[in-house]
């Protein structure tokens, strides 16, 4: 079990420390936050650790330097693209890998049980979701026009909403629009803005 907790917002916010508690017990092997500015919004990823895969531990919010993008994952990754991940490997770095050869669409080629936060920084997008099982939590809570969190768990300040499993949703960080999409939507609609 890991973590995630993120939140855009248009002032300066940083995560309650009560929150990055609660997020840290899920993963006691690593707990990392990092916060920027983009586009007049305040971004902010911490995710807590509990390494299970891999030879090594993976701390995260990975953040590609090349890109700005960001991961935060919550799972397990057993296969992608229907090829099982190696001895040893890390399936957050195999997840991050996919995310940023392919976008979004990637997700698609993952078979296993997860909960992510990803910020496509070239696009300006961060995409959030839940495998379809939605075996990891992720609850959801807009606080105000422009400004939303989601986590592994609520604080228990405000009104928290599950997250629906089977699709994604996308937030544009400059307007902080969000909108939910699943497969069922109409092939015009999938094709102006790929989802699940």
């Amino acid at each position: 079990m890991c973590g995630i907790l993120f939140s855009l917002s248009s002032v300066p916010l940083s995560p309650s420390a009560r929150h990055v508690a609660l997020i840290s017990q899920r993963g006691p092997d690593s707990t990392l936050t990092r916060t920027f500015q983009q586009n007049r919004q305040t971004l902010s990823f911490t995710s807590s650790l509990l390494s299970v895969r891999g030879s090594a531990p993976v701390p995260q919010p990975l953040e590609d330097p090349a890109t700005g993008s960001v991961l935060c994952w919550n799972g397990e990754a057993w296969r992608i693209s229907g090829v099982p991940l190696a001895p040893g490997g890390s399936d957050t770095l195999a997840v991050f890998d996919l995310l940023l050869t392919r976008g979004i669409e990637g997700i698609r080629d993952i078979e296993g049980e997860f909960a992510f936060v990803f910020y496509d920084a070239p696009l300006g997008v961060c995409w959030f979701g839940r495998d379809w099982a939605g075996r990891r939590s992720m609850v959801l809570r807009k606080a105000g026009e422009g400004c939303v969190a989601v986590a592994s768990v609520g604080d228990g300040e405000g009104d928290w909403e599950e997250v629906e499993t089977g699709g994604v949703w996308r937030v544009d960080v400059g307007s902080g629009e969000m909108i939910w999409r699943t497969s069922g939507e109409s092939a015009e609609k999938v094709r102006r803005e790929y989802v699940w």
